[in-house]
C-alpha cells in the first residue's frame, strides 16, 4: 500500500519482531526539543498529523507524516493522500505564544520517506502518486477547563507501524517531557480541520533531554 517515491541513507538491517528489516533512517537529537501529534477521525473522514526533531548530520530538520482520507460514503469507499519524509526546521516554527506553525508539502520535503493516495470510491482500491499532499496550520496549546497536563521524568520507548506501506518509526527519550494539550486547526491533504468547540484534539510536547529514532523499512 504505498506509492514508492522515497530517498534511502545507509541500510543497516533490524530485526523487528522477527523478521528482518532494513533502516532507512537513524537521528539523534539531544536538548530542547518540541513534537506534536494530531490524530481524529469521524463519519465522513480521517486525518492525522506527526512531527518531532530529527537532526541529520547535515542539517536540523524535522521527521513529519501526515495524512487524510474522505469517506465516499463509508471507509470502504474512501480517498486517502498521505506523505512523510524530512522537513527543515524553518517549515515547523513558533508563530505566537503557545502556538507552532506547520507549513509543509512534498516539494518541501529534503528527504521523502513516502508519499502516495489511493482512491477506493469504486470499491476497488487504485494507488496513485498526488502532485501535492499540503500540511499548513498550527498547534495552540489549550489551557483551562478541558485541558490536560502530562509530565514525566526517565526514559521511554515507542514503536508505531504506519498503516499506509507498512513503515515502522522506533524512537526512544530520555530526559524530563511535558505533554500540553492542544488545537490542530488548519489543512490535512483534502480536509480542512477545525478545533473541537470543547475540548482538544491534539498534543504538544515540550523536551529536554535526548531522543533517538529510526525509520525501518518493512521486511522485503
Amino acid at each position: 500500500m504505498l506509492s514508492k517515491r522515497a530517498i534511502a541513507f545507509g541500510a543497516p538491517l533490524l530485526v523487528v519482531t522477527g523478521v528482518v528489516a532494513q533502516v532507512m533512517n537513524g537521528f539523534k537529537v539531544t536538548g530542547d526539543m518540541v513534537s506534536a501529534s494530531y490524530n481524529q477521525s469521524g463519519p465522513s473522514s480521517w486525518a492525522s498529523v506527526n512531527f518531532s526533531p530529527a537532526d541529520t548530520a547535515d542539517a536540523r530538520a524535522y521527521a513529519v507524516d501526515w495524512q487524510s482520507c474522505t469517506y465516499h460514503p463509508d471507509p470502504v469507499h474512501s480517498l486517502c493522500v498521505f506523505a512523510g519524509g524530512l522537513a527543515p526546521r524553518s517549515s515547523i516554527k513558533p508563530q505566537q505564544v503557545d502556538s507552532i506553525g506547520v507549513d509543509v508539502d512534498i516539494s518541501k520535503l529534503s528527504v521523502i520517506i513516502f508519499v502516495g493516495g489511493w482512491d477506493c470510491t469504486t470499491g476497488t482500491c487504485v494507488p496513485f502518486t498526488p502532485p501535492s499532499v499540503p500540511l499548513k496550520g498550527s498547534f495552540t496549546l489549550l489551557r483551562g477547563p478541558g485541558s490536560r497536563l502530562e509530565q514525566s521524568n526517565g526514559s521511554s520507548r515507542t514503536e508505531d507501524i504506519s498503516p499506509f506501506g507498512g513503515f515502522t518509526f522506533l524512537s526512544s527519550f530520555s530526559g524530563n517531557r511535558t505533554t500540553y494539550s492542544a488545537n490542530f486547526a488548519g489543512t490535512v491533504g483534502m480536509l480542512t480541520v477545525t478545533p473541537p468547540p470543547v475540548g482538544y484534539n491534539a498534543t504538544l510536547t515540550v523536551m529536554k533531554g535526548q531522543r533517538t529514532s529510526q525509520v525501518v523499512y518493512p521486511p522485503m
